[in-house]
């Protein structure tokens, strides 16, 4: 169970959630009133920023969604961890943009905030050998996965997608 990355080619990948992008705010930020927020909203603003890497992926992501709408993100601390870049941010060092899956750290002190300009979401999947795919073992963790995923795709942070 991973996240949607350029993978080696013997591994076989399945979609199975769509993870969208969200800002983290500290309650006590000027943002933290609304419940969403354009990405040229945050021009300026101190960032705590996922490691490039440590996390490659949210890294490069994150800048390349902040260079689309004209600024490079003001980096006041880099973190490697979701719970350690919500922990800054409740901790007032600066806002982040994060996986929606991080509301589930409940973290104190954080508002999040969706994004109007509606990035591409990280894709979560199950990845295994190529051609391995239809063993006892990797068929049943597949159905039972795909259920677990179903069930979780009304949440507003977390949509189902089969393929």
């Amino acid at each position: 169970l991973l996240r949607i990355q350029p993978a080696p080619a013997d591994l076989e990948f399945q979609p199975v959630l769509e993870d969208p992008f969200l800002v983290a705010v500290p309650h006590s930020h000027r943002l933290a009133a609304q419940t969403a927020v354009s990405l040229s909203e945050l021009k300026g603003e101190e960032m705590v920023m996922f490691s490039s890497r440590g996390s490659p992926l949210f890294h490069s992501r994150i800048v390349a969604m902040c260079e689309r709408v004209g600024f490079t993100p003001r980096v006041a601390q880099i973190a490697t961890q979701i719970h350690t870049v919500a922990g800054l941010v409740s901790a007032g060092v600066g806002l982040a943009i994060i996986p929606g899956s991080a509301r589930n750290l409940q973290p104190q002190g954080v508002q999040f905030l969706e994004i109007l300009d509606r990035p591409e979401p990280l894709q979560v999947g199950l990845s295994w050998l190529r051609g391995k795919g239809d063993t006892p073992s990797i068929r049943v963790f597949r159905e039972v996965t795909l259920a677990v995923a179903a069930q979780l795709g009304g949440k507003d942070q977390v949509r189902t997608q089969r393929s």
